[in-house]
């Protein structure tokens, strides 16, 4: 009886070690895991914010570019309202002054 004690004394120890190690590797990989997860995570906002970073970027250009199309075609439209033909001929006579001038020198 005292040998079957002992072996059951000694397998509980066993059967407790394993646990321990068990245990251990479960809260080691569980560490690794939730590492791996918070690097996956920081990645991907990462890039998110690169992306909206470029994409308020394209936004930026084309509103800049809208409204540089717009300025012209307004500036266009107020210049047909007050110019008349002797405004475009005397722009004209002007124009090919000054071509004349730098044809000169």
């Amino acid at each position: 009886m005292k040998d079957v004690d002992r072996q059951v004394s000694e397998l509980e120890g066993e059967l407790a070690e394993i646990k321990a190690k068990a245990i251990e590797a479960g809260e080691s990989e569980k560490a690794r895991i939730i590492s791996a997860a918070e690097q996956e995570a920081e990645r991907i906002i990462k890039g998110a914010e690169r992306e909206i970073e470029n994409r308020i970027k394209a936004a930026r250009q084309e509103l800049k570019a809208y409204v540089a199309d717009l300025a012209v075609e307004r500036a266009r439209e107020s210049l047909k309202e007050k110019l008349g033909p002797d405004d475009d001929r005397r722009l004209i006579e002007r124009y090919i002054d000054e071509i004349k001038g730098v044809g000169m020198q």
